[in-house]
């Protein structure tokens, strides 16, 4: 069984998201471009590495990218989310993430500094190290089927245009390298339905635990 997101059709050709905070940001991206996800992916805003890992693996699978912080456990809840790909470079933080998370979702740890995508199933391409100063574009090029695997030097997780970049980038849209100074303006994205990962009784870690088991195909 694959696991589907349902993208929002926006009626207006551009979705205009105001600047602010990056949970604020990814949480307004996520409501304008989802109407439903069942698998997201998460990162802390204080991780160094973690939005270019984060980046491909929402693209891969499709999935919106939320920064941690008020109103995620609602969004997921919106968006009917099962199961959460939690991206840090600290395993500690990782599991003090999925341990926030409201209970009965299933979590995967994916470690930012060696990011095994693939030991998750998804079709990654080769790692690609970027600096802080062309991860906006670095985010622009990701492509299904198979994205590059981004893998950040210097780059600020939570980064209000990267992240969300991603989340417009997975939904199909066609997001704009606005720094995160000025409001983002993702594209009308188009009206394919992005697939998303994990099987179905995988293999993942309910909430709170270590959240770093991959799901079985």
């Amino acid at each position: 069984m694959t696991l589907r997101s349902a993208v929002t059709l926006p009626d207006s050709p551009t979705t205009v998201v105001p600047d602010g905070t990056a949970t604020g940001t990814a949480l307004a991206v996520s409501g304008a471009l989802f109407a439903a996800a069942p698998v997201a992916v998460l990162v802390a805003d204080e991780d160094p590495v973690a939005v270019g890992p984060a980046a491909s693996a929402a693209v891969a699978l499709g999935a919106p990218v939320l920064v941690a912080g008020a109103g995620v456990a609602d969004e997921l809840g919106r968006l009917g989310t099962t199961d959460v790909v939690v991206v840090g470079a600290d395993p500690d933080a990782r599991a003090a993430l999925a341990a926030d998370l409201p209970d009965g979702l299933r979590t995967y740890g994916v470690d930012a500094a060696e990011p095994a995508l693939a030991d998750l199933g998804l079709a990654v391409g080769e790692p690609q190290e970027v600096a802080a100063d062309g991860l906006v574009a670095a985010v622009a090029d990701l492509v299904r089927p198979e994205p590059a695997l981004l893998v950040g030097r210097g780059a600020r997780a939570g980064d209000a245009a990267s992240d969300a970049d991603a989340s417009e980038k997975s939904a199909g849209a066609s997001p704009s390298a606005t720094p995160s100074a000025t409001p983002s303006t993702a594209a009308r994205p188009s009206a394919g339905v992005p697939t998303a990962l994990p099987t179905p009784g995988g293999r993942g870690t309910s909430r709170g635990g270590a959240a770093d088991t991959a799901p079985t195909a």
